[in-house]
């Protein structure tokens, strides 16, 4: 697990301030001056921190990877075929599904202010202006692919979708072509 350590300016023990001119002594012998921290909830507020959530609409499990300023090493976790995988991340942070074990990405993701819910979904990549729908690496899989269950997940997350996506998919049907 990582620790995230918030470094913010001192503040005025007496009204929040950022201490400058703060006359009241730290320590008797020393004569600094008295801070408290910030409000950890500031911080966050500062940083433009937002939740997003990634769905696997792919019969795979799937590696979710940060791509660091174009090099994408960091791996965040593993989500399984039709699951989904929360995480707390930055607006213009870059966030992949790729392949376990290997480098290969199929589908990126540019994280959006005003965007919280991120899909791949292999067999229909969606309106290529809806950032929710990410940038595939891979042509459109067949549904012909899915066993019956998978099939049936696979209805069910387009649905889920579909009531939250501002471009809903126009056929949630299940389909064999």
């Amino acid at each position: 697990m990582r620790q995230i350590t918030l470094i913010s300016e001192p503040r005025d023990a007496t009204d929040g301030k950022v201490a400058t001119d703060n006359p009241v002594p730290n320590d008797a012998t020393d004569g600094r001056k008295a801070s408290v921290p910030r409000n950890p909830q500031e911080d966050i507020a500062d940083l433009e921190v937002i939740e997003a959530k990634i769905v696997n609409m792919s019969p795979e499990r799937l590696d979710i990877r940060w791509n660091n300023n174009g090099t994408i090493d960091t791996s965040l976790g593993t989500t399984d075929p039709f699951q989904s995988w929360g995480v707390c991340t930055k607006p213009g942070h870059v966030l992949c599904f790729g392949i376990p074990d290997t480098s290969e990405i199929v589908c990126t993701f540019k994280i959006e202010q005003k965007v919280s819910m991120y899909y791949f979904d292999p067999f229909n990549f969606n309106n290529p202006s809806d950032p929710s729908a990410g940038v595939h690496s891979r042509p459109v899989r067949s549904q012909k692919e899915l066993r019956d269950d998978q099939l049936e997940l696979y209805v069910a997350a387009v649905r889920v979708r579909n009531s939250t996506a501002s471009d809903p998919q126009k056929d949630p049907q299940p389909s064999r072509d």
